[in-house]
């Protein structure tokens, strides 16, 4: 089984906890989960054709966790079989939520400013560059 049908199939029925899988030396996340991740701990967001993933080394899991509690979101740790659930009592559903909703604005903006730069690189040398270099440095 591929590693993202294993997320779905736990993402179905724990739809407001982060899912941790455990992949040789790394864990990963995708999807909601992974734009959660990246924005909680500035990881890199990789783009697959069908869905978005985040990992990081085993070595920082405990600093993850610590993380999550603080947050106060509920996560699954699966680890070859063995799975560690957050104590999801003590923890806010709406948490998920408020989080998912910061990570997404955050990941938009980081699309635009990236969109931005592209057209400016393309800009580059032309006579128009200039003006809007010098509008840009009006406004900021």
């Amino acid at each position: 089984m591929k590693l993202i049908d294993k997320y779905n199939m736990n993402k179905e029925s724990n739809n407001n906890s982060i899912i941790l899988l455990k992949s040789g030396i790394f864990y990963k996340t995708f999807n909601n989960d992974a734009y959660i991740i990246a924005y909680l701990f500035k990881y890199k967001i990789n783009k697959m054709s069908n869905y978005v993933m985040v990992g990081f080394p085993e070595k920082v899991i405990e600093n993850i966790e610590e993380r999550l509690i603080k947050e106060k979101v509920a996560f699954i740790i699966i680890d070859e079989g063995k799975q560690s659930v957050s104590d999801k009592g003590s923890f806010v559903d709406g948490n998920y939520e408020i989080l998912l909703d910061r990570s997404c604005k955050s990941s938009d903006i980081e699309m635009e400013i990236e969109r931005i730069k592209s057209t400016l690189d393309i800009l580059k040398g032309t006579k128009s560059i200039e003006n809007i270099i010098s509008k840009i440095k009006e406004i900021i």
